[in-house]
């Protein structure tokens, strides 16, 4: 929405500027006069402008019905179900990384971490990790490219933590740090202990405790690192967009996490102008969501029936249907 809005403001800008040059490039009318007619032209594009707006938000709002929390079914044969889905006649769209397209997702494109590959499959992105130094202390590292990074600290232990300045007494060990630079960078202490200095300077300077790092990063040794200092680990389940944590424990205390994401579909059918959508993921994940006409209510009994048979043509257990609950919102607004 905001990029059809972002063309007609570019467009009406550039109708702006032109009259703006004829009108005070005439001859025939006085300073007072092109002032004038300047302001009117500027009055009426801003009305334009606003009246667009308010035309795309007219047109663009929908009612929606929305599942309570997505389910998970266990192994799936995936490209067969989206194969049965495009057989019957269902619109498949993606895939999607959570609801972008691969090329414009942000994270790590199926890093070699030989474990996630034997867990995902050949397909899959490391969004972000965070390291625990104590439960209220840690440290996250969001990967935007194979050699771009971001690295922030948090301590919510300090007093009044949400609004407090971060100081550089409320960071970790510093042996703590230098390890975990040298395991993601695969870069000798040296150079890690120079990135810690980095990060104190911006924390005296600009009360930020964070850091960018634009150097490669190694996921194998940040999996290894977790691996070794955990006791056991587990993944969480995927719901439909894909989203799966691989928790590290030491005993019972987390020390870290790997935030994955695996590539959805969306199964889309169109009926009495209503559509429904089945998003499935990879781990079998699903998540079941209906966009109507705004204020129009569908019976229950209707669009569990569609759902139900969208399900069945999919060659998905159609009894899974039960375990979902839908809320209903009239309007996006």
């Amino acid at each position: 929405m905001m990029g059809i809005l972002g063309i007609i403001s570019v467009i009406l800008g550039i109708v702006f500027i032109v009259l703006s040059v004829m009108i005070w490039k005439n001859k025939n009318y006085t300073v007072f006069k092109k002032s004038i007619l300047n302001l009117i032209l500027l009055i009426v594009l801003i009305a334009l402008v606003y009246g667009s707006f308010a035309v795309v938000l007219i047109t663009s709002d929908h009612a929606s019905y929305y599942s309570t929390g997505g389910q998970n079914l266990g192994d799936i044969e995936y490209d067969e179900i989206l194969l049965s889905a495009e057989n019957a006649g269902y619109l498949v769209e993606g895939p999607y990384f959570v609801n972008v397209k691969v090329q414009d997702a942000t994270g790590l494109y199926s890093p070699e971490i030989l474990e996630a590959k034997e867990q995902f499959g050949d397909e899959y992105l490391l969004n972000y990790v965070t390291h625990y130094y104590t439960q209220d202390s840690l440290m996250e590292i969001m990967f935007f490219d194979e050699d771009e990074t971001s690295v922030v600290f948090f301590n919510y232990s300090r007093p009044d933590p949400y609004f407090s300045l971060f100081r550089e007494e409320h960071l970790p060990d510093n042996s703590w740090i230098v390890d975990r630079f040298m395991h993601t960078y695969e870069i000798d202490s040296q150079i890690a202990g120079n990135y810690l200095e980095l990060l104190k300077d911006n924390i005296q300077d600009e009360n930020e405790p964070k850091i960018s790092i634009n150097i490669p990063v190694y996921p194998q040794s940040i999996y290894n690192d977790l691996s070794e200092r955990s006791t056991t680990s587990n993944i969480s389940p995927t719901h439909g967009e894909g989203f799966a944590t691989q928790s590290f424990y030491l005993n019972n205390e987390m020390i870290g996490k790997m935030n994955f994401i695996v590539p959805n579909h969306e199964i889309n059918y169109r009926v009495d102008g209503a559509r429904y959508t089945v998003k499935l993921d990879k781990l079998g994940g699903m998540d079941l969501s209906i966009r109507a006409g705004t204020g129009e209510r569908i019976p229950e009994e209707e669009y569990r029936e569609v759902f139900r048979e969208m399900l069945t043509n999919m060659g998905l257990p159609p009894e899974s249907l039960d375990e979902f609950e839908f809320n209903y919102s009239p309007s996006m607004w």
